[in-house]
């Protein structure tokens, strides 16, 4: 005897999916710098040291005058051996007008005006001390700096962000189905009935 069957086969459906990642890509450039530092000012102000020698008292001692230095001092020893001459006379005269005291002025007269200067003995070439001038100045060095700030711009670059967002492809890779199969049945209509 047969046995009515009915067999059903069946296949899933079966989706695909292509899934794409999104990209991300970032370039940041580096900011615009500049920098500019301008020079500072710088003045200097001197007077330059001056030494100043001046020899002239120690050269006239050595007799290296001047025309007019030499004339002044021959007026000036004159002058004074002029003054020594009115003096000497004028004691000389009083001593002559006193002869009828006791001594013998004409003698130490005539003694006295024979006799010449004493004589001194040195080094005639040194000069005196302090006949040498010796004047000294220093001058002087002013320095003024006057410092600039320096001059900074910056440009800051914003990044360049490239976004390609992702994706998900579905695809029916295989379709479903579903397959009946009657054995040993009849269709009557709607309804079977097992077949002889």
């Amino acid at each position: 005897m047969q046995i009515p069957q009915i067999r059903i086969e069946s296949t899933p459906g079966k989706l695909g999916l292509t899934i794409l990642q999104p990209q991300v890509s970032m370039e940041q450039r580096p900011a615009d710098l500049h920098i500019e530092q301008p020079e500072a000012i710088l003045t200097i102000d001197k007077k330059a040291a001056t030494l100043t020698i001046d020899q002239t008292e120690a050269r006239a001692y050595e007799g290296m005058k001047t025309r007019e230095r030499f004339i002044d001092d021959y007026v000036r020893k004159g002058r004074q051996e002029w003054l020594k001459g009115i003096a000497r006379r004028v004691q000389e005269a009083d001593q002559l007008g006193a002869i009828q005291n006791k001594g013998k002025p004409i003698q130490a007269i005539a003694k006295r005006n024979s006799e010449g200067p004493q004589k001194e003995f040195g080094l005639g070439w040194i000069p005196p001390a302090n006949s040498v001038k010796i004047n000294y100045d220093p001058g002087y060095v002013k320095t003024n700096v006057e410092t600039r700030d320096p001059i900074i711009e910056v440009n800051q670059n914003k990044p360049i962000i490239d976004y390609t967002p992702g994706k998900v492809i579905t695809e029916l890779v295989q379709y479903p189905s579903l397959e009946i199969h009657f054995e040993n049945l009849k269709s009557n209509g709607v309804n079977y009935q097992q077949s002889n």
